[in-house]
């Protein structure tokens, strides 16, 4: 039979994950480590501002099919960053990128 000599006590610590960059658009001031989900903070805004200039009342014209195509995409790419998969994140961001007319992203 075994016999203990010594018994060890431990800690598990666990660290909350999320956008540690400040420049980030989804910065979050609560995560302690970096989970590569941060977002440029013009793409996130180009986002964010197309899903609350959604009029729900006329889904029928393209400036709504346009906000909706872009929060899709943009939900995808979100996904992406927290799945490590580099050919869908660079795929989704290269489209938000067009959607957004972003020159400097």
């Amino acid at each position: 039979m075994a016999k203990f000599k010594d018994i060890h006590a431990f800690q598990i610590v666990l660290r909350t994950p999320g956008c540690t960059d400040e420049s980030a658009g989804n910065y979050d001031s609560a995560a302690e480590i970096d989970d590569g989900s941060c977002i440029s903070l013009e793409l996130y805004d180009c986002a964010i501002n197309a899903i609350m200039s959604l009029d729900l009342g006329n889904c029928n014209n393209e400036k709504t099919e346009k906000a909706l195509k872009l929060y899709t995409i943009y939900k995808a790419y979100k996904e992406s960053l927290t799945k490590i998969n580099n050919t869908k994140t660079s795929m989704y961001k290269q489209k938000l990128i067009d959607l957004c007319n972003c020159k400097t992203c």
